[in-house]
């Protein structure tokens, strides 16, 4: 099955059978799911982006609700190849217009933080078209502030 999503053609990732996520990505799959993110992992891949030197690149996450994609670079202060190849991987999805979301390793303790911060700035973007997803996002993050302050106002 392929689709797009702007002039990304993306298809279904077929090689995804058996693959565990990292402990890693494993907590940030707990993050997604105790927020109420609705995500699919490694599910899709992109095929034939734009100055890369691979035949398609597979995103951690991708969430539907909001377009958009989100990288953990787990591995990126292990070795100076490794940082480059994330670096290289970066450029190319900035270069091809991909809304993505860069997460590391250093941010895991305030993901909370990081992760609302850089949804926000990539949904304001205006090259993405993603104005109807900002408002959802911030709907949601109001009505769950709310929602949770109120309950802690009655205890």
């Amino acid at each position: 099955m392929m689709d797009k999503i702007g002039d990304i053609i993306i298809e279904k990732n077929i090689n995804k059978i058996g693959k565990k996520p990292s402990s890693e990505e494993s907590f940030i799959i707990d993050f997604f799911e105790n927020k109420d993110f609705k995500f699919n992992y490694e599910e899709y891949r992109l095929i034939k982006l734009k100055g890369d030197t691979k035949e398609y690149r597979i995103p951690d996450f991708y969430l539907k609700k909001y377009n958009v994609f989100v990288e953990y670079y787990g591995l990126y202060n292990s070795t100076k190849d490794i940082r480059t190849e994330y670096d290289f991987k970066t450029s190319i999805y900035i270069k091809n217009d991909i809304p993505t979301i860069f997460l590391y390793p250093h941010e895991l303790g305030i993901i909370d933080y990081v992760f609302h911060s850089k949804l926000i700035k990539v949904l304001k973007l205006n090259k993405f078209n993603l104005k109807k997803q900002l408002l959802r996002y911030r709907l949601k993050r109001f009505i769950y502030k709310t929602s949770t302050s109120s309950f802690a106002i009655l205890f």
